[in-house]
């Protein structure tokens, strides 16, 4: 599989004292990953991310990514624009790191997500971008200021001949001539 969004950066390419690098999605990329989110478009993405060496030939991932994407409401079926940015971290292990293997005892001992492995000798920062932004997406987007409205009075009405609506009534009447 070919990213939509690649960014690839050489593990060599950072220095001990760390490296700053600023992405953006061009227009062709922002459209194939609107259509692999399921988004109407994806107006902006960029990122602004740190890389600095982390333990035996790992690298350590910090940054922001900001994206303007349009969705559709699940509510009303209408389209509309919201932002997503957030702070990314992410830690990537040389292949053949040496260093013993931690040992898990609980799930709790786990705290992070272990470390991505890095192929190649370089790293993806768009695609670990688009990861960020697919993690991020509500699942079940809502235009600002849309809810859920109430039943309907024809919901009410199945509500009433449902089964449990007349054992409703028969709890109530037992209980009234008690």
């Amino acid at each position: 599989m070919i990213p939509e969004f690649s960014r690839l950066i050489a593990v060599d390419r950072v220095p001990s004292e760390g490296l700053t690098e600023r992405i953006e999605a061009n227009e062709d990329e922002r459209g194939k990953l609107a259509r692999r989110f399921g988004l109407l478009a994806i107006r902006e993405l960029t990122a602004i991310l740190q890389l600095a060496p982390w333990r035996r030939g790992g690298i350590k991932v910090t940054g922001r990514f900001d994206s303007r994407i349009e969705q559709t409401c699940v509510v009303t079926l209408d389209p509309f624009e919201s932002r997503i940015a957030e702070d990314l971290t992410r830690y990537f292990a040389g292949q053949n790191a040496p260093g013993p293997t931690p040992v898990v005892h609980s799930v709790e001992s786990l705290g992070e997500d272990e470390p991505d492995v890095i192929s190649g000798n370089a790293i993806d920062l768009g695609e670990l971008v688009a990861e960020s932004l697919g993690l991020a997406l509500d699942p079940y987007p809502r235009k600002p200021g849309v809810e859920f409205s109430a039943a309907s009075a024809e919901d009410r009405e199945d509500a009433a001949r449902n089964p449990f609506a007349a054992l409703q009534s028969l709890k109530t009447d037992l209980e009234s001539k008690r």
